[in-house]
């Protein structure tokens, strides 16, 4: 629901793109220049990954445990059942996911203009992406999100608070 409130709130400045795939379809559709999307793309990959870090560090702080990397990559959910999933299987999932949240933003967004309406429409529809693929693939549909996830288990095995993995 962050990204509801994330629209509104800097929507205007930024056209809130928090998303790669969303950067992309939007210079795909001739809303964005290629320069833009450089820069767009490098910010969102950097904030994904200081954001990952930032829960690793806060979750080590409030529940000191060994399974810190585990939690942060899975934001916060249990996979015990989900590595049944072949590699294939999640990548479709995830490229469906991809294709409809994309879909619904442009759609959403038919001009570079922050519609009223928008913010909800794109917001609701990432969350229902997670909530479904979310219990098979334990997914953010963000590609920036989950690099920052797998550096934030990266940066865990490396000081080892989080043992082996």
């Amino acid at each position: 629901m962050y990204s509801i409130g994330l629209v509104y709130f800097i929507g205007s400045a930024c056209n809130c793109h928090f998303n790669p795939l969303i950067s992309l379809s939007m210079f795909i559709n001739g809303r964005m220049k290629a320069n833009d999307l450089l820069w767009y793309v490098l910010a969102q990959f950097i904030g994904g990954i200081l954001g990952a870090l930032f829960a690793f560090y806060l979750v080590t702080q409030l529940y000191r445990t060994d399974m810190v990397a585990i939690y942060v990559s899975t934001f916060g959910r249990d996979c015990t059942w989900a590595q049944s999933i072949e590699v294939i299987g999640a990548f479709l999932i995830e490229m469906m996911c991809a294709f409809i949240l994309c879909s619904v933003a442009l759609k959403a967004t038919k001009t570079n203009k922050i519609d009223a309406k928008a913010g909800i429409i794109i917001g609701f529809t990432t969350f229902a992406l997670i909530y479904i693929a979310g219990e098979f693939l334990m997914t953010a549909v963000n590609p920036a999100m989950s690099l920052g996830a797998a550096i934030a288990v990266l940066f865990s095995a490396a000081t080892n608070h989080a043992g082996p993995l």
